[in-house]
């Protein structure tokens, strides 16, 4: 609904849908569509075969495409995660689904040259846990064919120490400083990272509890 009214109202000077999220051919774009798969209760073959419930997710994306809901520059251009933090930035985005780094990145942090907002209000940014997965086909009842989950698969990245390290005691006590609990910490909250340390993970609200940034571990945990 919201959608809709963005797409048929002047903002900016302008009128276009301003709902997007990722559409280049690349793994950003297949994993945002897999995730809503899997919150439909695909399971891995279905994913394969385009089984009922991917194409359930897909007509979804039909749906919002056919009624002009989506910025179509997300397929003509192709965007990338940079072109949804630059939509935001150019107030041709008003929504997108993004991961805990995207929520970083787009949000910044005035004190640090390296990581501005691309927010034109840097208070100006709403933050939800993603919807509840459902069918598009109703029952009698009005009630949902399908009702799935709001879960979403997580990738991730790792440190590690090659086999022919020319020092591997000084490459493992650099990755045990970057790993201790108070870097760890640190890091997660500048780049939205998950901790991986369960003394972190275990007690995120006690952690993490800097506005927005608790905001968003508290709906981690």
């Amino acid at each position: 609904m919201v959608g809709s009214i963005w797409a048929h109202e002047e903002y900016n000077g302008a009128k276009m849908p301003r709902i997007a999220h990722r559409g280049a051919r690349y793994e950003g774009t297949a994993l945002d569509l897999v995730d809503r798969a899997l919150q439909l209760g695909a399971t891995h073959q279905d994913i394969l075969t385009l089984g009922d419930k991917t194409s359930e997710a897909l007509l979804w994306e039909n749906v919002f495409i056919h009624n002009g809901l989506y910025n179509p520059g997300m397929w003509q251009d192709p965007w990338r995660g940079a072109n949804l933090y630059n939509g935001i930035k150019d107030g041709k985005v008003f929504l997108t689904f993004l991961q805990q780094i995207d929520c970083f990145n787009v949000h910044g942090w005035p004190d640090d040259p390296g990581m501005p907002t691309y927010l034109p209000d840097i208070n100006d940014m709403g933050l939800s846990v993603m919807p509840q997965a459902v069918s598009f086909e109703l029952t009698p009842q009005g009630k949902p064919v399908i009702s799935g989950t709001r879960s979403v698969s997580t990738g991730g990245w790792w440190w590690g120490i090659p086999a022919s390290c020319p020092n591997p005691q000084l490459a493992y006590e650099f990755a045990r400083f970057i790993t201790s609990k108070a870097n760890q910490a640190l890091e997660c909250s500048k780049f939205g990272m998950i901790p991986v340390r369960k003394d972190i993970l275990l007690k995120l609200p006690d952690v993490f509890s800097q506005g927005w940034v608790g905001d968003i571990f508290q709906d981690v945990g």
